[in-house]
């Protein structure tokens, strides 16, 4: 499974496990990374790498969305420009908790 999300209000999201006891919170800065990837491998790829034994989540902060630009979304596909000699710099932040 594969998803594109966008629109933040803030770069974060949590996912918690109360049977493993803990959760994980992630923050970053949605003006230089606005969109997000999210995908999932559960037990459904035969092949290499996964040969069905892979069960994982994952939610990574993006600044382009995959595939052809539409007229909906005319920036798809297409990465931001970085003029020459210019530099984008951003801090990620994960933290975890302890569940009850």
């Amino acid at each position: 499974m594969f998803a594109c999300l966008t629109d933040f209000r803030t770069g974060s999201f949590a996912i918690e496990s109360p049977s493993a006891g803990f959760g994980i919170r992630v923050e970053w800065d949605a003006s230089v990374l606005p969109h997000a990837w999210l995908w999932q491998e559960c037990h459904a790829s035969s092949g290499f790498p996964w040969y069905r034994r892979a069960y994982v989540v994952a939610i990574e902060p993006a600044n382009v969305l995959p595939g052809d630009p539409t007229p909906a979304c005319p920036t798809r596909g297409q990465a931001p420009l970085l003029p020459a000699g210019t530099s984008w710099t951003s801090d990620i932040t994960l933290s975890i908790t302890d569940l009850p």
